[in-house]
Formats: C-alpha cells, sequence, structure tokens
C-alpha cells in the first residue's frame, strides 16, 4: 500500500511539472519523443497539451 501511495504522489508531481509548457518542451527534447509518445505521455499524465488538429473540451 505505501508503494500506491508512493506513485501516486509522484505521478501528480510529474503532471504539476509537465503541465507547465517550458517543462513540457524539454521532457519532449530531452527524450527524442515523436509525436505519438508525446501523446501517450499527454494522455497518461492527463495534461493540458492540446496537439495541433485535435479538439480541446
Amino acid at each position: 500500500m505505501d508503494k500506491l501511495t508512493e506513485f501516486a504522489g509522484m505521478k501528480s508531481h510529474f503532471q504539476k511539472h509537465l503541465n507547465d509548457p517550458v517543462n513540457w518542451v524539454a521532457f519532449i527534447k530531452e527524450h527524442n519523443m515523436g509525436l505519438e509518445e508525446q501523446q501517450y505521455w499527454r494522455d497518461h499524465f492527463n495534461l493540458e497539451h492540446p496537439f495541433e488538429g485535435e479538439f480541446e473540451a
């Protein structure tokens, strides 16, 4: 149970960190991500970064 709580806290930390556009771009460049991988991580962390051609809710 402690590991789950620790992971949930880390995910929240990464979500807050990566929602900043500057940190998001640095994350993409550091890991040399393609569009599909960017979309995967955006969705995984539930980030607020729309991609061109997507509808914003």
